[in-house]
């Protein structure tokens, strides 16, 4: 996981699933302010299924890739390129998107990730190369559903705050009609898991059960009187074994599989909430959706996560032996939502910490040196972010423009420099693979290590894991992919070798 900025972190869920949440890199406030680097244009080239040119679509890069680390994926930089250019294609079909020359110092954009959408399409999310302009984006037409809701205790209608989240890409927002009849944007025409729900400022959220949707050759989808009602509550307390009181503790949650999904729809429908840790060791989830497996990952001053169950991940998730095999990202404990309410006791371990010294090129220490880490917590059946990183699903889709403003914002692993130098990094989990370390000065930066520009260093086994880095002037080398083609020329030859020394011990023994 690459931080585009060390204060401006990029926290990326891996989903697929209209109300994604895949973006969360803070904005610089006065965008306008920012000073632009060299920018290049990619027309992009908007077609229908019978591929006729589609005006007024609109044409966002959400992120990007270099030409020698097409694997490497970056968000788009608005405290240094500005705002995230939305552009609308023309009479032609046609869009000029603008994108910046380089991805970070001389690495050079080689691929753009882009977001489509048009309310008569399917929204498209998919990479494109800038070397074969015009880029060729074709839309698919899909199918919309129509909904009403009622209460399951007093089976009124529910007229108001009534929204819905499906498994499948959308283009656009629910919209509920004066008579209470909720319509879905554009959806892609699959089989796929529905959710209706109810947000009444105040109170906790109703959902209704999972919906299996099966539109077939159908472009309207019709469900009428679908039952809401409270999901399951969720009380939970971290182990006995973190002294009290807490500090700094939230618990973040995500719902990614339900119980019986070997039986249903491929996809998958999620959900994500966040809950604060009192200082006696307490939380709750007034209400989650019920029938699924619950993925709860806390943190807290001084401790991390502890291990997860296996056999419960593997009862739920048994494709998931490699990820409880590795040892770079915490992983979460499981919980099933049943009934009214569930208890979970949440186990954690003691966190590590790392003090970083920083030196400068004549050995003298760099004070107001920005030091960071960036441990990743992962979810079952979906991806990674940065350990701690939490948001509501409820939140976002009621305000989603302030979705950025809506993550608990992760600054336990970020640190500044004293006189000395120094600082101290906490609140990191205990690993046996390196650890990456970056570094921010307005003057002097680490040199290349590799085909990046950080420093790694290990824990140790006992008593305090102590780094020195050592800056040199901002400048001295540049990133500029021959750093990535020689390490994959050396990966070849070593490769190369190690078959040539098998083939050739191999003859010994024909």
């Amino acid at each position: 996981m690459h931080p585009t900025s060390l204060i401006t972190y990029l926290l990326l869920i891996a989903t697929a699933v209209q109300g994604s949440f895949a973006i969360a890199q803070e904005q610089d406030k006065n965008d306008d302010a920012v000073p632009k680097l060299e920018m290049l244009i990619l027309k992009v080239r908007v077609l229908d299924p019978d591929d006729h040119p589609v005006e007024g679509a609109t044409v966002m890069p959400r992120g990007l890739r270099t030409k020698v680390q097409r694997a490497d994926w970056w968000g788009w930089r608005a405290d240094r390129d500005g705002a995230v250019p939305e552009i609308l294609s023309d009479s032609e079909g046609i869009a000029e998107v603008p994108y910046p020359k380089y991805v970070m110092e001389k690495l050079e954009t080689g691929t753009l990730n882009l977001k489509v959408t048009h309310p008569d399409f399917v929204q498209f999310d998919a990479d494109r190369s800038i070397d074969a302009p015009p880029a060729t984006v074709k839309l698919e037409r899909g199918f919309r559903i129509a909904v009403t809701a009622i209460d399951a205790d007093t089976g009124q209608r529910i007229k108001t705050n009534v929204n819905a989240l499906v498994s499948v890409p959308a283009t656009g927002s629910w919209e509920q009609k004066k008579g209470g009849m909720l319509v879905s944007p554009t959806l892609k025409k699959m089989d796929c898991i529905l959710r209706v729900l109810h947000f009444e400022e105040g109170k906790p959220t109703k959902f209704s059960q999972r919906i299996e949707i099966k539109p077939g050759e159908r472009s309207r989808v019709l469900l009428k009187d679908v039952e809401l009602a409270l999901g399951t509550r969720v009380e939970g307390r971290i182990d006995d074994a973190v002294p009290r009181p807490i500090g700094n503790g939230h618990v973040a949650a995500r719902v990614e599989r339900d119980v019986e999904s070997e039986n249903r729809a491929r996809n998958s429908w999620n959900w994500s909430d966040k809950a604060e840790i009192k200082k006696d060791g307490t939380f709750v989830f007034e209400s989650l959706p019920n029938d699924e497996i619950l993925q709860l990952i806390p943190v807290c001053d001084g401790w991390v996560p502890d291990e997860a169950n296996k056999p419960d991940v593997l009862k739920y998730f048994p494709n998931e032996m490699r990820q409880l095999n590795n040892d770079w990202a915490a992983l979460p404990q499981l919980v099933r939502t049943e009934g009214n309410s569930v208890e979970a006791v949440l186990p954690m371990i003691p966190a590590r910490s790392v003090e970083v010294t920083v030196m400068g090129p004549d050995n003298k220490p760099l004070p107001g040196t920005i030091v960071a880490c960036a441990p990743n917590q992962y979810w079952f059946d979906c991806g990674s972010q940065i350990l701690g990183s939490a948001f509501s699903s409820r939140d976002y889709m009621v305000s989603p423009k302030d979705f950025a403003q809506l993550w608990m914002k992760q600054r336990r692993y970020t640190v500044v420099t004293d006189e000395n130098g120094m600082a101290v990094l906490k609140n990191l989990p205990d690993t046996r693979l390196a650890r990456a370390l970056s570094v921010e000065h307005d003057d002097y930066e680490l040199p290349i290590s590799g085909r990046h520009r950080n420093a790694t260093f290990e824990f140790a086994e006992d008593g305090v894991t102590e780094v020195t880095l050592k800056l040199q002037k901002k400048g001295t080398d540049v990133l500029d992919g021959s750093q990535a083609e020689k390490e994959q020329n050396d990966l070849n030859t070593a490769t190369n070798v190690a078959a040539w020394i098998k083939d050739l011990v191999g003859g010994w023994f024909n």
